[in-house]
């Protein structure tokens, strides 16, 4: 008899733990609460962080703020290297904002190739920034297949000048570094751009498209100092 009432009652427990089973296990191990997805979070809030601390020190140039006010979007990339490439374990790596208004948007991430520097391969250039001028340059940034920032792309990129020769409005992309005399007369080509979409879904829990960064409609509180550090418009 008391096998019997085993043989009734397994398949009612066999059917309650298949009910059970599948709503704790999406709870306890999305994605998103897993160490190593917690630790991409860490690196991406971390990037972030050094970003702000590029943006801060870009700040300081009273003619700079100037043409960060009337930029369309700027992509700071704070770890540059020797020899022309920017260092990273998956080589370059920056966050890309886009100006609306007074508002800045919260990061897109991206990785990068190389940037070429002409005769001036050989300089370590410290952090970079550029300063996206127009609605073309904008535009590279968008869809997920790799792209280039330079003439061959029809991007115009120019060095930053804190004399001025720089005029907004003329180039795609204004070039600013942290070393003074970098890239003085060299041909600038950035180029194998595209976007991380791991380290965007890390940062804001969820797939996310580029559109919708670039709209403004997501944001993360993480963000903030950053957005805060860019010149309202």
């Amino acid at each position: 008899m008391r096998k019997a009432l085993m043989l009734v009652a397994s398949p009612l427990v066999i059917t309650g733990l298949l009910a059970v089973g599948p709503a704790f296990s999406a709870d306890k191990y999305t994605p998103k609460n897993s160490p190593h997805q917690a630790a991409k979070e860490m690196d991406a809030q971390d990037l972030v962080n050094k970003a702000t601390d590029v943006a801060n020190e870009m700040k300081k140039d009273p003619n700079l703020v100037q043409m960060m006010q009337k930029a369309k979007g700027i992509f700071i990339i704070p770890k540059y290297a020797k020899g022309g490439l920017i260092v990273g374990a998956q080589g370059g790596e920056g966050v890309m904002l886009v100006h609306h208004g007074s508002d800045w948007t919260t990061p897109v991430f991206y990785d990068t190739g190389g940037l070429s520097f002409g005769a001036q391969a050989g300089v370590s250039a410290g952090s970079i920034a550029m300063l996206l001028m127009s609605d073309k340059a904008i535009n590279r940034f968008k869809g997920d297949d790799k792209f280039a920032l330079n003439a061959e792309a029809g991007i115009s990129i120019i060095k930053y000048s804190a004399a001025g020769r720089a005029t907004p409005g003329q180039p795609d992309v204004i070039l600013w570094s942290d070393q003074k005399g970098a890239y003085a007369g060299a041909t600038l080509s950035l180029t194998d751009i595209h976007r991380d979409s791991k380290q965007d879904r890390a940062y804001y829990g969820e797939p996310v498209t580029e559109t919708k960064l670039m709209s403004g409609d997501i944001k993360n509180p993480g963000a903030m100092k950053l957005r805060d550090a860019l010149p309202e418009g």
